[in-house]
């Protein structure tokens, strides 16, 4: 399979020391995902594999790029609901920035998070190869962190400049958000035209064949049979 290019450019050569580079998402599995036995009870016996075998969510968990926090950032609140947060390189280019109020009126805002909008500030400016657009989203199955990015799309084959990551914090936190965090899932894709079909597909023999050739074995089924294995690095 060919390999395309994907490019992270950074945008203040200043930063070169200290911002961390984007890095391919399987170099950056999630702790609870690393500790997980593979297998309830810790060994085989049959039909009792752990979610950490579902190929499906290790592909969510390592496809594509994660970005980092180039900073430690700090979040306090003064007693009345107001949030404020700094950070601890003495820089001019800021980490984090807010926007207005009524630059979201009427989105909605996930339980639990505050109302307010506040954004990344990301240095590295993403080029894709021409027809390839890329996802940027929260870090997947990641509830550990304090805070949830706004999910986005852009074509960045064409758009020149860096690409922010709007977020909400959670209510609940106070404290540090250290260097280093992962705070945004990276993920290029080809642009397609599609069309959707519908059908009923009736054809049940079909369908017990394919049953019974993916109940084969006791583990890796899909994996063996049907994956297509991704490469980033």
């Amino acid at each position: 399979m060919s390999s395309k290019k994907i490019q992270f450019s950074l945008i203040d050569p200043l930063l070169s020391e200290a911002a961390p580079k984007p890095e391919p998402a399987n170099k950056n599995l999630p702790d609870w995902y690393k500790s997980m036995d593979t297998y309830i009870g810790g060994k085989f016996d049959g039909m009792n594999a752990t979610m950490k075998k579902c190929v499906p969510i290790l592909d969510s968990l390592s496809t594509g790029y994660v970005i980092k926090t180039w900073t430690d950032i700090l979040v306090k609140r003064d007693g009345h609901g107001n949030v404020d947060v700094s950070w601890s390189m003495d820089y001019d280019t800021k980490a984090v920035e807010g926007h207005t109020d009524d630059q979201v009126i009427g989105y909605p805002v996930p339980y639990g998070y505050e109302d307010t909008v506040l954004k990344f500030i990301n240095p590295w400016r993403i080029t894709t190869p021409d027809g390839y657009s890329t996802m940027f989203f929260q870090p997947p199955h990641r509830e550990d962190l304090p805070f949830k990015i706004i999910p986005g799309f852009v074509d960045t084959d064409r758009f020149p400049l860096v690409i922010n990551f709007p977020f909400h914090i959670r209510k609940d936190f106070a404290g540090v958000i250290p260097y280093g965090t992962p705070i945004c899932h990276v993920v290029p894709f080809k642009r397609d035209s599609f069309t959707a079909e519908y059908s009923v597909d009736e054809s049940r023999g079909y369908q017990q064949t394919m049953l019974n050739k993916h109940n084969t074995s006791f583990v890796n089924r899909y994996k063996n049979l049907w994956w297509n294995r991704k490469e980033y690095r």
